[in-house]
């Protein structure tokens, strides 16, 4: 099929900061009050913008992508078990198979697998990360209740192969984050989850007034503009209860720490660049990150040869900054491919970024 432009935007392909990712569907109709997509304002009913095989061969091809390194998420600009839009996604997983990708391979959904699925999946030569949203909120910020919740994950038991990732977000003061409501999220997802990642809110303008209309204070400000905000108490009570009631059990403040643990390798977004991160839930990485080594000026230049960039740069402790302007793809590619924290003076936003970020 002809590829279809959203608003005169390509949105079948965008490399975001953890992952690559790849859309044949974009839309969702599940109506989350603090979606931060809501401002590229998709079609509320799931819309196919490419096929299948087309969407991967984009991949392939791509400047980006790196084989059996870059991260491949899949079908985030919708959610990718939709009825609409599962059978796609299944699609696409089946051709990245063909091509004996050893890529990490996100799927992050809040709607269910059967069975059959978790079967079909686990019977796939890949190495799949399933992400479920599982954030505890009340049913006046998202449709996907507690209990819906609860009962899917219980079916996630029978999976043996593919890793299975809770995505504790957003955590929101004054929603989510009490000791209760934390106490009954461990209770149900440390039997069953290989670890959880903990994160919070991102808000720009349309999301705060959504937020303003339910009469919920938000911080909203330069740095939740940006990034997702979690009270630091908030990450004290969750690591309290986990080492009480399951002291074994994996927390995570990033997806890249997640799965650079899970490959030993230093967290290719550099994390650990604030200790903090590191110290919070007493990240298994540590020492990896520790080992993290300087790129030779021969890897820098092949690499910035290929994303056809020139910049001039300097190499410091924690850091290369690139003189001028970069992508945040551009820098997104650098950072996995050269194993080290990549910056530039400036930095181009993204086809979703451009939208999201506007005051």
């Amino acid at each position: 099929m002809e590829k279809i432009l959203w608003n005169e935007k390509d949105f079948t392909i965008e490399y975001l900061k953890t992952s690559i990712t790849i859309n044949s569907y974009i839309g969702c109709n599940l109506g989350c009050e603090y979606c931060i997509l809501s401002s590229l304002e998709f079609p509320e009913k799931a819309m196919k913008i490419y096929d299948e095989a087309s969407v991967v061969e984009q991949l392939l091809i791509h400047k980006y992508f790196t084989r059996d390194l870059t991260p491949i998420s899949v079908n985030n600009k919708s959610d990718p078990l939709l009825p609409e839009v599962k059978q796609s996604t299944f699609r696409i997983f089946k051709i990245l198979e063909q091509e004996k990708l050893k890529n990490p391979i996100y799927l992050i959904s809040k709607m269910e697998l059967s069975r059959k699925d978790i079967e079909f999946l686990d019977s796939l030569e890949l190495n799949i990360y399933v992400f479920y949203s599982f954030s505890g909120l009340g049913d006046n910020l998202e449709k996907v209740t507690f209990d819906y919740q609860e009962r899917r994950i219980q079916k996630l038991k029978a999976a043996h192969r593919i890793k299975k990732i809770h995505y504790w977000r957003p955590l929101i003061v004054g929603q989510n984050d009490d000791e209760e409501t934390i106490k009954r999220m461990i209770d149900i997802v440390a039997p069953i989850f290989d670890a959880s990642i903990v994160s919070g809110l991102r808000v720009n303008e349309k999301v705060n007034s959504k937020f303003q209309e339910l009469k919920i204070d938000v911080p909203f400000n330069d740095y939740t503009k940006k990034h997702k905000y979690v009270e630091k108490n908030v990450f004290e009570r969750i690591n309290q209860l986990r080492n009480i009631y399951y002291p074994n059990y994996l927390l995570f403040r990033h997806t890249s720490c997640l799965t650079s643990y899970w490959q030993n390798k230093p967290d290719f977004l550099h994390n650990d660049r604030k200790p903090t991160n590191c110290i919070v839930f007493n990240c298994p990485n540590t020492v990896n990150c520790s080992n993290r080594k300087k790129p030779d000026v021969k890897i820098i230049a092949e690499n910035l040869n290929k994303i056809g960039r020139q910049n001039n740069y300097v190499i410091k402790n924690d850091h290369i900054m690139f003189e001028g302007a970069m992508s945040q793809e551009d820098l997104s590619y650098l950072n996995i491919n050269l194993g080290f924290k990549a910056l530039s003076e400036k930095k181009e936003l993204t086809v979703s970024e451009s939208v999201i970020e506007v005051d």
